[in-house]
């Protein structure tokens, strides 16, 4: 079965996993409409630090895109895992 194939909600499950296999050190933060208020935008910021600060890079993706254009997203995720700063 084809990563498009299932369900969105599985597909960004999917997502994670495989970037997790990929890349340990990577985190791929999904934000969606509970992620625009500040007190939202604080704790992501601080949050992200914290995982900056661990070693780990952080990527970020809205939920829209990956309902609208899930290849873009992979191809975001696999050029954050290979290291290339461009598409």
């Amino acid at each position: 079965m084809r990563t498009t194939e299932l369900p969105k909600h599985a597909q960004a499950q999917h997502l994670r996993r495989t970037a997790t296999k990929a890349e340990r050190m990577l985190v791929v933060e999904v934000d969606g409409a509970t992620h625009s208020t500040i007190a939202e935008k604080a704790k992501d910021a601080a949050r992200e630090r914290f995982l900056k600060a661990e070693g780990y890079r952080v990527i970020r993706e809205q939920n829209a895109d990956i309902y609208e254009n899930l290849d873009g997203v992979c191809e975001f995720i696999l050029a954050a895992v290979e290291g290339r700063d461009t598409l």
